[in-house]
């Protein structure tokens, strides 16, 4: 649970903030409790429908999204595309499965819980993995304007973390 880039992750020293272990103990167990009372809030009401893909980059979600959860999920009842910007209406009866890159605290915006599906990938690899990628997309278009092929489709660039880093590595370049 958490952010996309918000930070506060593991691994923060004990004099962090100058905050002692214990203080620090205190703020993660308050915040797990908000986060637990929050989700129990959105459950009074039974489960929504909703299928909610939390797609973090480079865990092998786009084959799983492409191979599982689409041919599960008829197109029609697919909310709109959301990877560059979110675009979707939990209201609509017919919004039944969003595949984004946003972060988890989008669930706080549900009236209701939706099932949540992830993928997730050894750090390491998936940092390396994510350079890697990066600096394939940037080769792939050195020195031109980037436009997603189609009126339906998403550049790469426009995504997250991609609108990031690949223009690092065009720099580099």
């Amino acid at each position: 649970v958490g952010g996309g880039g918000g930070g506060g992750g593991g691994g923060v020293p004990s004099n962090a903030g100058g905050l002692s272990d214990a203080q620090c103990a205190t703020l993660a167990h308050e915040w797990i409790h908000k986060q637990e009372v929050r989700r129990d809030e959105r459950l009074r009401d039974g489960k929504s429908p909703l299928l909610f893909f939390l797609h973090i980059p480079r865990t092998a979600g786009r084959t799983f999204h492409f191979c599982y959860l689409k041919l599960a999920i008829p197109s029609e009842k697919r909310c709109a595309k959301s990877y560059d910007l979110l675009r979707v209406d939990v209201k609509d009866p017919n919004c039944l499965m969003l595949a984004t890159h946003d972060d988890y605290s989008l669930v706080e915006r549900f009236e209701q819980q939706p099932r949540v599906v992830t993928m997730l990938r050894d750090p390491v690899s998936r940092f390396l993995s994510s350079y890697e990628f990066a600096v394939e997309v940037s080769v792939r278009s050195f020195g031109e304007e980037v436009k997603a092929k189609g009126s339906n489709r998403v550049a790469t660039r426009d995504v997250w973390p991609w609108e990031y880093l690949v223009r690092h590595v065009d720099r580099d370049l």
